[in-house]
């Protein structure tokens, strides 16, 4: 049986939210720009949407959580929005540990995909580790996740030395490029001196009577 909806706080960066003592909470607007960003009536309707998948919660336990996590990410919808957007996973998994689902994005986020020069990639690289991002806890998330990057230094610095070897490889065929032309200049010098000879050759030639 799972826990009662959380009432502790979630750290978001350097602020921490702690529960307050009404039923309700107000929540602050967040601007709608035109780059997709999401209002807080938006982010709370997806929220609701994920929940209602849950088959384990019962509509008033759903209800306590979308309201548990729209008190506590109040303020902090970007950061909402990212967990909503990249890591619904995350938010079925911990329906009602918010501060969990955050914190395990946070280590994704900031040791693996922000460092990722490549959006697309980093995009494609969340739908593998989904499972992963999903069931592992932050300290086994940090392990994977260093592995990953010396796998990914060790492939670098493989696809640098065969890089390497095609460069000699391309430099060494330049060599023999050039001995060859040096080798056919030579032919020239030398088929050149046979024909400045040729006259002499013509009058040592001696005919016979026949021809």
């Amino acid at each position: 049986m799972r826990a009662p909806p959380s009432t502790k706080g979630v750290e978001i960066g350097d602020t921490t939210r702690q529960s307050p003592n009404a039923t309700t909470t107000t929540t602050t607007a967040a601007p709608s720009g035109s780059s997709g960003e999401k209002t807080p009536a938006m982010l709370e309707s997806v929220l609701q949407a994920l929940l209602r998948d849950e088959e384990a919660l019962d509509a008033t336990v759903q209800r306590a959580a979308v309201d548990n996590w729209m008190r506590l990410f109040n303020g902090k919808w970007s950061t909402l929005q990212r967990l909503i957007d990249d890591y619904p996973g995350l938010i079925r998994a911990h329906a009602l540990q918010p501060n969990t689902a955050y914190k395990r994005m946070n280590v994704w986020e900031k040791q693996l995909f922000r460092k990722m020069d490549d959006a697309k990639a980093a995009a494609e690289l969340r739908r593998e580790k989904k499972f992963l991002m999903e069931t592992l806890d932050p300290a086994a998330a940090e392990d994977h996740i260093r592995k990953h990057w010396q796998v990914l230094d060790a492939r670098k610095k493989k696809e640098a030395e065969a890089a390497k070897a095609r460069e000699a490889g391309r430099g060494m065929l330049g060599v023999l490029s050039q001995l060859k032309e040096r080798s056919d200049e030579q032919k020239k010098a030398e088929l050149a001196k046979i024909a400045a000879q040729l006259p002499e050759m013509e009058e040592e030639i001696e005919f016979s009577d026949e021809d």
